[in-house]
């Protein structure tokens, strides 16, 4: 709304506080897909996960390696209500970059529960899965009866219409960084088309009556991330 500002006493206290360390959490998401990257170039299962997965869907076409050229951990935008908070958007003001796209996608997995809990700390974690924006990868494959995929709680990717009529809002992003609106209508030409391409389905959540701010951070001289600017 005006000009950038390091006032933190215009955001709640608790929110304050993790929005002036959040520069340095997303810096370690980084330095744990790297770990990731590693692991699986070596062909090593990580907590079950399949090195043929993580290459499919977040292979050689994507630097996971120096996620700082889409903007890295130096920007988002935060919507803050009372003490509740989202993060809409990492490096760019106005959508996801594709190898962030690509990080959530393996920040949410259920099956990376451990690595993450294990490099990110529990609590720290915690958060940022709840707070930060959830990805899914779009496989139109028959879930196994009595399945539901997570975070949504949908049986099927053909009964998503369904959640956009109660108001919740979604793109996908194919790999090659295209985007598409995700609509009822459309929705079946996407699943048609993800039999040949391979598509993320992000999910645009916003808090009722929240307002949003942007905030970047940079590295002191001793490397440490943090808050370099607000503006409201």
């Amino acid at each position: 709304m005006s000009a950038p500002s390091l006032n933190l006493s215009l955001l709640p206290r608790p929110v304050g506080k993790r929005v002036r360390t959040l520069g340095h959490a997303l810096e370690q998401v980084q330095g744990a897909m790297r770990v990731l990257q590693r692991r699986c170039a070596k062909g090593q299962s990580v907590q079950g996960l399949a090195p043929e997965w993580f290459h499919a869907w977040c292979g050689a076409t994507i630097n996971l390696a120096d996620l700082r050229d889409s903007g890295g951990p130096w920007s988002a935008e935060i919507e803050v209500e009372d003490r509740d908070w989202l993060i809409n958007t990492i490096g760019d003001s106005s959508t996801l970059p594709l190898p962030w796209a690509v990080t959530l996608l393996c920040l949410h997995l259920p099956v990376l529960r451990a690595f993450w809990r294990k490099e990110l700390r529990a609590h720290r974690a915690e958060l940022l899965q709840r707070v930060l924006p959830q990805v899914w990868s779009l496989d139109p494959t028959p879930l196994p009866h009595g399945s539901v995929i997570g975070g949504l709680n949908l049986a099927s990717w053909h009964q998503l219409p369904d959640l956009l009529a109660k108001g919740r809002k979604f793109e996908v992003l194919s790999l090659e960084g295209v985007r598409q609106e995700v609509t009822a209508t459309g929705w079946p030409n996407i699943l048609a088309q993800a039999n040949q391409q391979k598509f993320l389905l992000l999910e645009h959540r916003h808090l009722p009556g929240g307002s949003s701010f942007a905030a970047s951070w940079s590295a002191n001289a001793e490397g440490w991330i943090d808050l370099d600017q607000q503006t409201f």
